[in-house]
């Protein structure tokens, strides 16, 4: 029996790992364009610099909660007895 959903998890971790890390790389090098306009002292350069920081940092904030998302937990213990949604459908928010 083939595991679609162990699949999917992969396919979907490397994407928001890929995501992550570009967010990350996005953000610093905004630090780093923020870091010279404070060196330079220029007001609308670093008022730029902080906008494109804060940017990346919202960049990365999303990817995390994409990250934080893939970890599902359980309410009670048991054991997985019927699936009742597959690949690439929707599921809503059950509330009790």
């Amino acid at each position: 029996m083939e595991n679609h959903g162990e699949g999917r998890k992969l396919y979907r971790h490397d994407e928001v790992k890929a995501k992550y890390d570009a967010a990350v790389v996005q953000q610093k090098a905004a630090k780093s364009q923020y870091d010279m306009a404070v060196n330079l002292a220029r007001a609308e350069d670093e008022a730029a610099a902080e906008a494109h920081m804060n940017q990346g940092e919202g960049v990365v904030a999303e990817v995390q909660s994409c990250a934080d998302e893939l970890h599902l937990v359980a309410p009670v213990y048991g054991a997985v007895t019927k699936v009742f949604v597959r690949k690439g459908e929707h599921v809503g928010q059950v509330t009790s």
